[in-house]
């Protein structure tokens, strides 16, 4: 099977984080996060992946080329 590439020129980065409550003028603690990688290219490549086809996805994230 043919390996797809994904180029992504606006890649960018997502940050969740977990709280176990949220109320208004009240200090977060989060019982966890995480970061991961967004935006069209990287979604598109994610829904590929799913139909059990090999992605690579390329992008770029400040100045320094990523790969993921």
């Amino acid at each position: 099977m043919v390996n797809i590439i994904a180029v992504t020129a606006n890649t960018a980065t997502d940050h969740f984080i977990d709280v176990e409550s949220l109320t208004a003028s009240d200090n977060i603690l989060a019982k966890s996060s995480i970061d991961f990688a967004c935006g069209k290219g990287i979604n598109v490549a994610k829904a590929i992946e799913s139909l059990n086809n090999p992605v690579s996805c390329l992008g770029f994230i400040g100045q320094t080329p990523v790969c993921c």
